[in-house]
């Protein structure tokens, strides 16, 4: 009996001994880094902003770091030089996307490959402004779509009111153009539905790291419960996108391509590869509204909370504005008065870091085993890239919590672009819409700001919060009120 005692106790001890081992010791050459609990890794560790936390961390193991994720082993690049190095000096190799579902449709998650590569091909050339009706440019796109903008915003006859949604419609509504070939009434049904559908409360995650962990575990309730609400929304959204699907399939002519849905049909229809299907195509419309629209849409609001918060800068970018472009009605707004408005430029710089959107990126994964900064990362390890470190660099930017868009002015007053900032990530799987979104958010900002004064809701006690923000992966802020006075 004592020594069977002794057995199970000697087995007890070797099997904690093994599990301990196992768990705690990285393979050879992997960065150093947490590992946090046995199952769970660092996700309990990481709080309501996983960036802040992992930026606390870079400080003990370097900006190249190994963490522990469920029972992944994952890399964290915590600064400009570590992601440049990988995004770009070995993009190829750190160009795959880890995916929490077996098989990804779409472009946001689609893994490295022949298929990325043709479908990355045809989204680059969408937002570029190939074979829109008419010959109209993108950008003309967005200037049509102010007028509606500055409608909507001059109908609040200067009551506080959410600007929220205004500002979706527009964006949304620009997209819709490029995509779907049609711009829609604000107030139309079907463009209400598409809208509500691509909701941010009913897609993101709270964090990316949890979802793709949780993802494969299918007896986590909340990992069952986003995976039916995903199959939900995406069922509905699908039968709307057929039906302008089938209009096209209908009127599809391959010497006139109209928008991004004819270009997919172009491609499925010359039989390039099968990815190139009804279900991708509705993913890909997906990905792109969903990334467009959120992405736009918040560094917008962001840069109106801005304006609040501070007024004499408000009154510096309109005054550049007016000097221009003269007052509201001499000269419409476009993309080539940009490099004679620096500090607006500036202004728009500065809400990309005060306010990164997107904290931590979107996830990378490499294809092969690479050798970074002296680590050996194992083919396939999910990499992510702490974008908020980054941007608040106190060795690159002064006092990196406050709002200075002086900071990215020369001493002659010209605007110079910070390699320091890189809100749309860099390298191969760098934001598609890049250059749309610019637009947009040049074109939008300047003529609000051009129209009207923005002001607090005087019903407030103070100004709205601009320091926390909707947790998750898009750093969004929280609904607030503001007061638009017709200049």
């Amino acid at each position: 009996f004592v020594s069977y005692l002794t057995v199970c106790k000697f087995l007890t001890c070797t099997a904690a001994y093994l599990l301990y081992r196992h768990w705690y010791q990285m393979p050879r050459s992997f960065p150093p880094g947490p590992r946090g609990i046995p199952i769970l890794g660092v996700l309990p560790l990481l709080g309501r902003h996983p960036e802040r936390k992992l930026n606390e961390w870079k400080r003990e193991y370097g900006p190249v770091m190994g963490a522990r994720v469920g029972r992944k082993n994952w890399v964290v690049l915590g600064d400009c030089a570590s992601i440049k190095m990988a995004l770009m000096g070995e993009g190829d190799i750190f160009s795959g996307r880890p995916s929490p579902h077996k098989k990804e449709d779409g472009i946001v998650f689609l893994d490295n490959g022949r298929s990325w590569t043709m479908h990355k091909t045809l989204g680059l050339l969408a937002f570029r402004g190939f074979g829109i009706t008419e010959n109209k440019s993108l950008e003309k796109h967005v200037i049509e779509e102010v007028s509606y903008l500055k409608e909507a915003v001059r109908s609040k006859r200067g009551v506080a009111f959410s600007i929220d949604t205004i500002l979706t419609n527009a964006v949304s509504n620009v997209l819709c153009s490029i995509l779907l070939g049609q711009r829609f009434q604000y107030s139309d049904q079907r463009f209400k539905r598409i809208i509500h559908q691509l909701s941010r409360r009913f897609v993101y995650p709270k964090s990316f790291l949890s979802e793709i962990f949780l993802e494969k575990k299918r007896g986590f309730p909340a990992a069952w419960k986003r995976k039916q609400t995903r199959r939900q929304k995406l069922s509905i959204l699908k039968r709307t996108l057929l039906g302008f699907i089938n209009i096209h399939e209908k009127t599809y002519d391959s010497t006139n391509i109209r928008d991004f849905i004819d270009a997919f049909l172009l491609l499925k229809h010359r039989q390039l590869d099968e990815s190139f299907n009804d279900k991708q195509l509705i993913h890909y419309i997906y990905d792109l509204f969903l990334g467009g629209t959120e992405t736009t849409t918040g560094t917008l609001r962001w840069a109106i909370l801005c304006l609040l918060h501070y007024p004499e800068k408000q009154a510096k970018l309109r005054k550049e504005i007016i000097q221009v472009l003269g007052k509201t009605g001499d000269q419409e707004v476009t993309i080539l008065k940009k490099h004679e408005m620096p500090y607006a430029s500036a202004f728009i710089h500065e809400v990309y870091r005060f306010r990164t959107l997107f904290p931590l990126g979107l996830p990378h994964k490499t294809s092969h085993q690479v050798i970074l900064d002296s680590y050996v990362i194992p083919q396939g390890t999910t990499v992510c890239t702490n974008l908020w470190a980054v941007h608040n660099d106190p060795k690159v930017f002064d006092e990196p919590e406050e709002f200075k868009p002086e900071r990215h002015l020369y001493g002659n007053g010209e605007f110079g672009r910070s390699p320091y900032v890189i809100p749309f990530s860099v390298g191969p799987r760098h934001c598609l819409g890049e250059q749309l979104a610019s637009m947009m958010l040049f074109i939008y900002l300047v003529s609000l700001v051009r129209s009207f004064e923005f002001l607090p809701d005087p019903k407030l006690n103070g100004l709205p919060d601009i320091k926390s923000g909707a947790s998750g992966p898009v750093f969004l802020p929280k609904s607030f009120n503001v007061v638009a006075r017709e200049l």
